[in-house]
């Protein structure tokens, strides 16, 4: 089976939906979505239709979290809009509430069993969600990724992808569709073969320039929201 591993759209459809597209291509049956659907940019009711056409194992991640936080903290909201733009404001105001409950409820990592594989999906690091891993974090971080038992690790919450390999396991972090933070005007994500017990990283590019327009319009106090797709 071929699977597609993607984290951190962050309310961006246009990067989802290019990224589904080619994703439909590659043959992909599943994916795994490791969490912050929303957050930064604006659309994630346009996210979960996307998404709701796919097979998938989903987890949440911290701006779930931060959205759940939010809804119950009025101070909280208007500080994370000052320094992170609308993101979550739209969230609260686009998504029902059994779409919110859903998002806000779900586990942070979960081990799959696929094939003869076992894999785990985590937002953070595998022993806490909001713990970031690099693609030049220290080698005994990387190996601790390892969890007992599993063959495939995936990761998101960076924003940067990479692949690390031992004896033990693959630890694979997906990087990020909605705001890749290492080039900008691509999405990233992992391509994952069950059979060939391979994995590739992939990049998809799509048009940001519409995305870019909003951010100014909607957000100009928070420049670097577009200034990140730029790259």
């Amino acid at each position: 089976m071929r699977i597609a591993a993607l984290s951190d759209i962050h309310g961006n459809y246009l990067a989802l939906d290019a990224v589904l597209k080619e994703v439909g291509e590659c043959g992909v049956k599943r994916l795994f979505v490791l969490g912050d659907l929303v957050g930064y940019y604006y659309h994630p009711d346009k996210v979960i239709n996307l998404l709701n056409d796919w097979p998938m194992d989903l987890i949440q991640g911290n701006h779930e979290e931060i959205l759940k936080r939010a809804i119950k903290d009025k101070v909280f909201l208007k500080q994370n809009y000052l320094k992170y733009g609308s993101g979550i404001n739209m969230a609260i105001n686009k998504l029902i509430d059994t779409q919110i409950k859903e998002l806000t409820e779900l586990p942070w990592k979960k081990m799959i069993q696929v094939d003869d594989l076992s894999i785990v999906i985590s937002h953070g690091a595998p022993w806490e969600r909001d713990y970031y891993v690099y693609p030049d974090s220290d080698p005994g971080v990387l190996k601790r990724c390892c969890v007992l038992g599993a063959e495939f690790i995936f990761l998101g919450h960076t924003h940067y992808p990479f692949v690390f390999k031992n004896d033990r396991c693959t630890v694979v972090n997906v990087g990020s569709v909605g705001q890749a933070r290492a080039k900008g005007g691509i999405a990233s994500w992992a391509l994952l073969d069950t059979v060939e017990k391979k994995v590739e990283l992939k990049t998809t590019q799509y048009d940001i320039t519409p995305l870019v327009n909003e951010v100014k319009l909607i957000d100009p106090h928070v420049p670097y929201l577009y200034k990140v797709l730029l790259r």
